[in-house]
């Protein structure tokens, strides 16, 4: 448990114990507060969701390149473009729905830029469409054979629901793709793919979308973690 006691001379206990230092001292509150969110910064996790959209999880630092009405974003500006302060600063990031909205070479600087601000231990937690499920459903649908989603549901999940500016999907991936890129182009090499989302825990984080209970809206799982 952390004690705060009453501002005077004497240390705080929590500076005392968890930073070892003796410059916080005296009675100025902007000590207390710069000491304390020092204290915050090193033993609290900080975690970023990227793409929020309209719905951003609690409990995350949110970004995304649209502002969207009600929503309060901490960063709007590309994955690339997030700034230099996070570097090896965030414990974890997530991104659910997202990255098959970015070009396939703004994917792979992507993944570059957030292995640069997680810390060492940190994971990258993501999902994209299973291309393969996808094509075999367009495949079906010419065939008169059923498939588990109407049309315009299978070509929406392949280009996007294009409901606003970004919406569109500007790459597929495929799990054979997906694992060459970690292992050539980025400086991963601890990495699980799933076809399942209980594997990689979104539900757990608070994130909720439909596929996550449908196993034939077929998606990757990923989990990217740096060492």
């Amino acid at each position: 448990m952390i004690k705060i006691y009453p501002l005077g001379p004497t240390e705080l206990t929590w500076q005392e114990e968890y930073l070892g230092s003796n410059i916080f001292k005296g009675d100025y509150l902007e000590k207390l507060d710069e000491s304390y969110d020092k204290f915050l910064n090193k033993y609290k996790m900080k975690k970023l969701e990227l793409g929020c959209g309209e719905r951003p999880t609690p409990g995350y630092l949110h970004q995304d390149i649209v502002l969207l009405e009600n929503v309060k974003l901490d960063y709007c500006c590309k994955i690339t473009e997030l700034p230099e302060t996070l570097d090896e600063t965030i414990d974890e990031v997530i991104a659910a729905g997202v990255m098959e909205h970015i070009r396939r070479d703004e994917f792979i600087e992507s993944l570059n830029r957030i292995y640069d601000i997680l810390k060492p231990g940190g994971c990258f937690i993501f999902d994209v469409p299973d291309m393969k499920v996808w094509f075999q459903y367009i495949v079906d649908y010419y065939n008169g054979l059923e498939t588990h989603f109407p049309y315009f549901h299978i070509m929406n999940t392949i280009y996007g629901w294009q409901r606003w500016e970004g919406d569109e999907h500007k790459w597929g991936y495929v799990e054979e793709e997906l694992k060459s890129i970690f292992l050539t182009q980025t400086e991963f090499r601890k990495f699980w793919i799933y076809k399942e989302e209980k594997y990689v825990g979104f539900k757990e984080r608070g994130v909720i979308r439909n596929r996550f209970d449908r196993p034939e809206d077929g998606h990757l799982y990923i989990r990217l973690d740096k060492e």
